[in-house]
């Protein structure tokens, strides 16, 4: 199994399918997240194969921190480490050096219920199960944390069990064309991931 430890808006979902193709590996239908209780339900809904409780060998999955904790709530750390940590061959970190940029693709993704510039052409009956978010001022703050206690946990297991980082910015696709038009412009106190990141290693 090759782990994706990623966080939204950063290319994790082509960044999955690189891999797959790279290795071999089959991914998770719906963009290779596993532990997202949202696509659980649709593929029931769907009547799409869910995967089992955790992951096959030979995939290439991606967790989000809050995803993990919805799926597993309480023991989301202890599962994390016995399904993924101790199982996966390698880990990437999917990771975005423009924080700002990051947080207005993921508000313009929540207010139009559009995740993937396919989505809605992957499959039409998928369009029915796509829910627009009004963004409120607690809409933007919930994100910003949400982003960042994300980013936080990469950095962590970055720490722990290292892996390696492949920023959106530097990948073959550069210069990115989201393919999504903002529809938000907020700024952050985050100027550049990068340094984050490094600041956070030299603590």
């Amino acid at each position: 199994m090759i782990l994706v430890i990623g966080n939204y808006r950063t290319g994790s979902t082509t960044l999955v399918d690189e891999l797959a193709v790279a290795h071999g590996y089959q991914k998770p239908i719906t963009s290779g997240e596993f532990c997202n209780p949202d696509l659980g339900k649709l593929h029931d809904q769907m009547g799409w194969q869910r995967l089992p409780e955790q992951p096959p060998e030979n995939f290439v999955v991606k967790v989000f921190k809050d995803q993990l904790i919805n799926y597993y709530k309480d023991e989301w750390y202890y599962y994390f480490r016995k399904y993924f940590i101790k199982r996966t061959e390698q880990i990437y970190y999917s990771a975005r050096d423009d924080f700002s940029k990051q947080l207005n693709s993921y508000l313009t993704a929540l207010e139009s219920g559009i995740w993937t510039p396919d989505m809605i052409t992957y499959n039409k009956e998928l369009s029915q199960y796509i829910k627009p978010t009004t963004i409120t001022d607690e809409i933007i703050e919930a994100s910003i944390t949400t982003l960042k206690e994300n980013l936080e946990f990469q950095m962590m297991c970055h720490d722990l069990y290292g892996g390696t980082v492949i920023w959106l910015e530097d990948r073959e696709q550069s210069p990115y064309n989201d393919k999504l038009s903002y529809s938000h412009n907020q700024q952050t106190d985050i100027q550049s991931v990068k340094r984050y990141w490094r600041d956070w290693d030299c603590v």
